[in-house]
């Protein structure tokens, strides 16, 4: 993306003539197949999985770092002007996102997206622990999604409970279960943006 253009649209652009669809999970439930089908299906639409910038540490540190709401929105409408530019360029009106990180940054989308729609996938506990406990995440065939040598530093127990006596519960936990706390977060997370706004 030409950066002055996304400058440009970052400052002036608005999503208000755009519709967005966001399809959120918490991860291992298809949501790569959904933007490729959407892409095929629907070629006026830009339909994209886990696009550039990442937004996995912008929702870790909403928590973690305790960013604003006003913060959030503004990194998230920095991390997205390209595509509205691209959008805007291309005379397209749909602009859909496949991307488990939006599931920390939903109220922040929801200001920034005002015709926003969201495609929620839920997948059964135990066949999530299973795919997510295979997970190799950089492709290495190493399985370290949640071990203590992951190299991203997830979203933990700890960072959004202020007691004391999680840090010392959350370091004796394994990693199924630390898989199994991330589950219950994130869909815990979109049911709330869903059913309470």
């Amino acid at each position: 993306m030409n950066r002055l253009s996304t400058l440009f649209q970052f400052a002036f652009g608005s999503w208000k003539n755009k519709e967005v669809i966001l399809i959120v999970s918490s991860g291992r439930t298809g949501t790569n197949f959904m933007a490729d089908w959407f892409k095929k299906v629907a070629p006026q639409v830009v339909s994209l999985h886990e696009p550039q910038p990442d937004l996995f540490y912008l929702g870790v540190n909403r928590f973690r770092k305790n960013y604003s709401q006003f913060k959030t929105y503004i990194k998230l409408k920095w991390a997205r002007a390209g595509y509205l530019s691209h959008l805007q360029k291309h005379n397209k009106k749909v602009y859909i996102e496949s991307n488990p990180n939006l599931v920390l940054l939903l109220p922040a989308a929801k200001q920034l997206f005002p015709n926003l729609k969201i495609i929620f996938i839920k997948r059964d506990l135990k066949d999530y622990l299973i795919s997510a406990f295979n997970k190799s995440p950089d492709k290495s065939e190493t399985n370290f999604y949640y071990a203590d040598n992951d190299p991203r530093k997830r979203l933990t127990a700890i960072d959004v409970n202020n007691n004391p006596n999680t840090i010392d519960g959350w370091n004796k936990l394994g990693r199924e279960e630390r898989i199994a706390w991330w589950w219950y977060f994130a869909n815990k997370q979109i049911e709330g943006y869903l059913f309470r706004g």
